[in-house]
């Protein structure tokens, strides 16, 4: 049976995975064949001379080392999507499916509403044959679940539990003891008795045993008051989102929000935990290593970081270091806005610009820079002094503003002077020396 995109369950999954193992990324091994998927198809299809549908058919399927099912949903021996059985029940036809890796076996059933429906899937002049037989009170003794008609079935292109199985795994980010086995007998039974799990059957689950303080709390509160739970997922989640986005981060998932709000949600983390996890995926430098389950979740996350030395270059060449030494808490702002807005280059420039104007009214030339305008004083200082000069100096921003060589000469041999600069005193006592003649040269040697 063809996948494309909107099939879903452990299916899918499967593409995913044998896809990323061939070398074509697919996104997250969700279970869920959306356009990143589509797209890994299409890329594999065409790279193995296929044709590039996006759709995984029976050829792009078996070339990934992966069974596929027959066509016009011909899934096991019934005409039904999967691999049911069929069983009497009492009197009525049940087709039914067992819950993958459940164990005991829970088995989900739904009623054939007539003959005609049941010979349907087994074809035309095809006998009839049970898998089981057996009463109403032994269906229930099996744990068996009755979810509706078969008409329903419809609904599924194959067999139900892929998509069943991945709605339990997507509930466990929220729930993880749903996926125990002993939790999972007690829902079944309490589902038969059509009630609620007590306090006490939660309490002797494994899961219950295993865990914290702060873990078991949250497991009380989601069976007791679902709907508290739920506002608490949803407010935490919010709250990590706006957290996030406070870091300077900015192109992270839902999935890092989510992942991230339910540690804490579920006792898993600690405030602080959450706190250090924040800055260790938002400050690489920090000295916090992130999370294990993180590290999938940023793999490819950037941070204002990275920005930082960015704006830091921009400034120091628009102000020069003088005045280009900004706080960290400024620099830390616009690298933000570097990160965030795909103008915000632009817009740190021209803000720069215009201080570079009000610190050096002398050169109206907006895109003339700290930098071209310090440049020859540069050279010139090095060849007068022999040495480089501190820039961060009143008299190199001097040199800067006057820009003009017979000034700027008197300043740097006076300075010079002063700072006991050894190629500034030499070139003037041989300048006194020279003056004087050669007498004087003679008697000073």
């Amino acid at each position: 049976m063809a996948l494309s995109n909107g099939s879903s369950g452990s299916a899918v999954s499967d593409l995913q995975r044998a896809l990323k193992e061939a070398g074509f990324d697919p996104g997250p091994i969700d279970g869920i064949y959306g356009p990143q998927t589509e797209s890994a198809v299409r890329s594999y299809q065409l790279a193995n001379d296929m044709e590039g549908t996006g759709v995984a058919d029976a050829s792009t399927l078996a070339g990934l080392g992966l069974e596929n099912e027959t066509e016009d949903g011909e899934g096991g021996s019934n005409n039904l999507p999967g691999d049911p059985e069929i069983w009497r029940v009492g009197n009525k036809d049940m087709v039914v499916y067992t819950v993958p890796d459940s164990y005991p076996p829970i088995y989900i059933m739904w009623r054939v509403p007539d003959q005609e429906d049941l010979q349907s899937f087994f074809g035309p002049g095809v006998d009839i044959t049970y898998d089981q037989e057996m009463s109403f009170r032994e269906m229930r003794q099996l744990g068996g679940l009755v979810f509706g008609t078969t008409d329903e079935l419809a609904n599924f292109d194959e067999d139900p539990f892929s998509s069943w199985t991945y709605q339990m795994e997507t509930e466990a980010a929220t729930q993880p003891w749903i996926m125990e086995d002993d939790y999972q007998a007690l829902i079944a039974m309490a589902v038969l008795e059509g009630r609620a799990l007590t306090e006490a059957e939660i309490q002797s689950t494994n899961w219950w045993q295993d865990h914290s303080s702060a873990q078991r709390e949250w497991m009380k509160l989601y069976h007791g008051d679902p709907e508290e739970a739920q506002r608490r997922i949803d407010d935490n989640r919010i709250i990590a989102e706006q957290r996030l986005r406070a870091s300077g981060l900015t192109d992270f998932s839902a999935e890092l929000i989510n992942y991230m709000a339910d540690q804490v949600t579920q006792g898993n983390w600690s405030v602080e935990y959450y706190d250090n996890q924040i800055t260790a995926i938002s400050d690489p430098e920090s000295g916090y290593a992130v999370d294990e389950g993180l590290r999938d979740l940023t793999e490819n996350l950037g941070t204002t970081i990275q920005y930082e030395d960015n704006v830091r270059e921009l400034v120091n060449k628009w102000l020069g270091p003088a005045y280009g030494a900004w706080e960290d808490g400024q620099i830390q702002e616009w690298a933000g806005v570097l990160r965030n807005d795909p103008n915000g280059e632009q817009r740190l420039i021209e803000n720069l610009k215009n201080q570079r104007i009000a610190l050096f009214p002398w050169n109206e030339d907006r895109n003339i820079s700290y930098d071209d305008m310090a440049q020859p004083w540069r050279t010139f200082g090095q060849n007068l002094w022999g040495q480089q000069m501190d820039e961060t100096e009143t008299y190199f921003q001097e040199m800067v503003r006057n820009n003009d060589v017979t000034m700027n000469g008197a300043l740097l041999r006076k300075k010079g002077l002063q700072k006991g600069v050894g190629k500034v005193i030499n070139d003037t006592n041989t300048a006194l020396i020279d003056s004087f003649g050669g007498s004087v040269r003679q008697q000073v040697r």
